[in-house]
C-alpha cells in the first residue's frame, strides 16, 4: 500500500497561507515599532502596544482549544484571518490619510490578539487531520520553519522597506497578507472531529486537558521552561528596535539585517 504524501493539497494551502501572513506579521511589527517610537519616543508605550496583541493570544489560546474542536475549524480560520486583514487594512488607510492615532493601533492589537486566540488552536488541531499519522512529526517540523523563514525574510526586508517606503505601506502589506491567507483557506477540506454521542461539557474537557499535562512531569517542566525562556527573551529582544532607532550610526536597514542574522542563528541552532 502506497504511503500518503505529506504535501497534499490541504497541507500546502495551510502552510503557504501561514507563511504569507507570518511574513506580513513581521513587517507589521517592525513598522509598528518604528512608528510608535517616531510618534511618541516612548519605549514603554511601544512594549505595551505590542503586548496588546500578544496577551490575548497567550491567555486565551489554551481555553479556546477545547472550544474550536467542537466548531467548524475551517470557517474559524477564514473569518479570523479576514477580520485581521480588514482591521490592519483600516490601520493602513488611516496611516495613509495621516489620521492614525495611538488608540486605533491599540484597538487593532486587541482584535488581532483575540483572532489569534481562536486561529492558532485551529491550525494546531487541524494538522493531525490533514496529514498522515506517520508524517505528523515531519509536518510539525515543516510548520515550525514558518517562523524561521518569516523572521529572516520579514526582518531583513522589513527594515529596508520601512527605510524607503515607510510604515503605511508595510501596514497595507500585512493586511493584504491576511486577506490572501483567508481566501486560500476557503479551499481547505478539514474533517469535523467526531466526539461520539457524548454531551459537550466545556469545563470537563478543559479540566481533562490540564489534568493530562499535570500528570506528566516532563510535559509540565517543558511548558514551564518554554514560558520562562520566551518571557525573558522577548523582554530583552524588544529593546533592539529602540536601540537601532535612536542610534546615530544604525537605522531600520541595519536593524533588519541584525534580526535576520539572529533568526538565522536560531534556525541553525
Amino acid at each position: 500500500m502506497t504511503e500518503k504524501p505529506l504535501w497534499n493539497a490541504n497541507f500546502f494551502l495551510l502552510w503557504q497561507g501561514q507563511l504569507v501572513s507570518a511574513v506580513g506579521d513581521v513587517f507589521y511589527q517592525v513598522a509598528l515599532g518604528f512608528w510608535i517610537l517616531a510618534v511618541t519616543g516612548s519605549t514603554g508605550l511601544m512594549g505595551i502596544l505590542m503586548a496588546t496583541s500578544t496577551i490575548p493570544r497567550v491567555a486565551l489560546s489554551p481555553f479556546m482549544g477545547v472550544l474550536v474542536d467542537r466548531l467548524n475549524r475551517k470557517w474559524i480560520m477564514v473569518i479570523t484571518d479576514a477580520l485581521r486583514g480588514l482591521t490592519v487594512a483600516l490601520v493602513a488607510f488611516a496611516a495613509f490619510q495621516g489620521s492614525l492615532e495611538i488608540w486605533m493601533v491599540f484597538g487593532a492589537g486587541i482584535i488581532i490578539g483575540l483572532c489569534a486566540a481562536f486561529f492558532d488552536p485551529c491550525v494546531a488541531s487541524s494538522l493531525p487531520d490533514i496529514i498522515p499519522e506517520t508524517k505528523l512529526m515531519q509536518g510539525n517540523s515543516v510548520f515550525s520553519m514558518i517562523q524561521t523563514i518569516s523572521g529572516i525574510l520579514g526582518n531583513s526586508l522589513g527594515g529596508v522597506i520601512y527605510a524607503f517606503l515607510g510604515a503605511p505601506i508595510m501596514f497595507l502589506v500585512n493586511g493584504v497578507s491576511y486577506l490572501f491567507s483567508s481566501i486560500t483557506e476557503l479551499f481547505l477540506r478539514i474533517p469535523q472531529v467526531d466526539h461520539g454521542p457524548t454531551r459537550f461539557n466545556y469545563f470537563h474537557d478543559l479540566k481533562a486537558g490540564f489534568t493530562f499535562i499535570r500528570s506528566s512531569k516532563a510535559l509540565s517542566l517543558l511548558f514551564l521552561n518554554i514560558g520562562m525562556l520566551n518571557f525573558f527573551l522577548v523582554m530583552g529582544g524588544i529593546l533592539y528596535l529602540p536601540y537601532f532607532q535612536q542610534s546615530p550610526v544604525f537605522g531600520p536597514t541595519q536593524f533588519g539585517i541584525m534580526m535576520a542574522i539572529l533568526t538565522g542563528g536560531s534556525f541553525l541552532g
